[in-house]
């Protein structure tokens, strides 16, 4: 590019490059008001955004428009009677009995017969306040990441700009999925903002929003940010030798665990395979569990963070255990007597659900990599790209972040993306985090812009139909993709991490560079 026209684009880009808010290093102080316009700005335009889409998308035609899991849901409002007990919820779905309550209430505030179309009604609106709610808390979250402007607004692309969000969620509303969003945009908030017994809170009732949500809540509480001060150097960046061989172990158990669980694919809802498929499946994910654990685990820097012995860590410590004595007792308590009036599936226990993510990862190889990659967006290749950063990003945050991180990596497992909602709004701005220093430009930042246009649009066909073709939608989702799914979605993701590829390698004119971040 010509002088001339690195000179034109200045003035943008030292737009893009101050500070979202004001001071970079973790966002420490409040900064001035022209500091915030732009989050503020973001929020108001991308609320508006949302609920537009929530009121005129077209919307699930199954079981009278309440989809799948929303008949069941359906079920327990009908059944409410004031008395949680009575609803009759096994301790799987227990786990889901705000929402039950909530839309049971407002149905019984308004005078409103709990039909099959005043649920939907309340669910929509509910499913659009918690994103909307949610986009406001990680407005608020990026402010301790130090990013730029620019760095701001691809996290909220690359939050929120996305297929689950802008398709999925409008299209099947009665589900608990956008209340398990604003728990963890709220949780990942009040965590980076070091407010201990208001995340204590928030992770006691959103663990009745979407099971097993307290995993990420009390690893948050055990593992609190460290006081407050200047953004520190990254610690246990390299990995010591008994980080490898832990991590070998873990890739090598996650291996033969998932062999052992895909032998059974009609218990897990899986399309069967054939044996050669299932070994390079099995290959691949033996390699990318290394790599990814590889970076992930330090078992140093983890057994010091659990030492600490500091106020903050004491507190949440305590509250930890507060936090899983009363998650405990409240399953028990809301399970205790199932109402005969509401037919029951089958308990859901952890192993369950765990051999449903083992087994799910290696239906086809590396389904899950291409299933979150339509599902989320170019967020997730750049996340693969990035991971060694993102890892030490996390770590640097705070080490519950780092918890939540590798979580993240253990429910990314299962192809059913919608495991990850609780973990999204956390992991997000992270994976923009550690790519600050790709050489960005204004160009390729509308070009970001272009792929997450198109990618939240990669299955807009799925739901434009006048009624549901339940057959083609679930052969487009996760692990019931088909196999021209499978290759139609892993080409589109080969294709943004060639892109990718190339942006890292590029070496553009130092006043043309943006970064993401304010702190090098």
């Amino acid at each position: 590019m010509d002088e001339g026209h690195a000179t034109s684009l200045a003035p943008g880009v030292a737009w893009l490059r101050a500070p979202a808010f004001g001071r970079g290093a973790l966002g420490e102080g409040r900064g001035r008001l022209g500091a915030v316009t732009l989050p503020a700005v973001a929020f108001v335009v991308g609320a508006l955004v949302l609920a537009a889409l929530f009121s005129a998308s077209p919307t699930v035609t199954f079981a009278g428009g309440l989809g799948g899991d929303g008949f069941l849901y359906a079920q327990w409002i009908r059944a409410y009677r004031g008395d949680v007990q009575d609803i009759g919820l096994h301790a799987y779905s227990a786990q889901r009995v705000i929402a039950i309550v909530v839309v049971r209430t407002i149905l019984d505030l308004a005078h409103a017969e709990p039909t099959n179309e005043a649920i939907i009604r309340v669910f929509r609106v509910l499913d659009a306040a918690c994103i909307i709610a949610a986009l406001g808390f990680t407005c608020l979250s990026t402010r301790f990441l130090g990013l730029t402007r620019a760095g701001f607004l691809v996290a909220i692309f690359a939050t929120y700009f996305n297929y689950a969000f802008l398709s999925f969620l409008p299209f099947d509303p009665v589900l608990t999925d956008s209340m398990a969003v604003l728990a963890s945009a709220c949780a990942g908030w009040l965590y980076l903002a070091r407010r201990p017994v208001a995340l204590a809170c928030t992770t006691i009732v959103a663990s009745f929003v979407w099971p097993g949500f307290g995993y990420a809540g009390i690893a948050m509480l055990l593992l609190p940010r460290a006081p407050a001060g200047p953004r520190a150097a990254t610690p246990d960046a390299t990995p010591h030798m008994a980080d490898h061989a832990l991590a070998a172990l873990a890739a090598a158990a996650l291996t033969v665990a998932a062999a052992g669980h895909a032998a059974d694919p009609v218990k897990y809802e899986m399309q069967p395979t054939s044996m050669s498929l299932l070994r390079l499946s099995l290959g691949l994910l033996a390699v990318l569990g290394f790599a990814a654990l590889r970076d992930l685990v330090r078992v140093g820097h983890l057994a010091r963070e659990l030492a600490r012995l500091d106020r903050d860590a004491l507190v949440g410590k305590a509250l930890a255990i507060v936090v899983y004595g009363a998650v405990s007792w409240g399953i028990a308590w809301v399970s205790a007597r199932a109402a005969e009036k509401v037919e029951q599936h089958l308990n859901l226990g952890a192993r369950d659900v765990i051999g449903a993510v083992l087994a799910r990862a290696v239906q086809r190889p590396l389904v899950f990599v291409w299933a979150h990659a339509s599902y989320f967006g170019p967020v997730v290749p750049m996340l693969v790209l990035a991971w060694r950063g993102a890892c030490a990003e996390a770590r640097r945050v705070g080490a519950g972040v780092w918890a939540v991180l590798g979580l993240a990596f253990v429910l990314g497992l299962n192809a059913e993306s919608r495991g990850l909602f609780t973990a999204i709004p956390i992991v997000a701005p992270l994976a923009v985090l550690s790519a600050a220093r790709w050489p960005w430009t204004p160009r390729r930042l509308l070009e970001l812009g272009a792929i997450f246009l198109g990618a939240s649009k990669l299955w807009y066909s799925v739901v434009q139909q006048p009624t549901l073709d339940w057959s083609t939608y679930f052969a487009h989702f996760g692990p019931w993709m088909s196999n021209g799914a499978v290759l139609v979605h892993a080409i589109a993701t080969l294709a943004v991490l060639g892109w990718m590829l190339w942006l890292r390698g590029q070496s553009p004119p130092a006043g043309e560079r943006i970064a993401l971040a304010t702190t090098p």
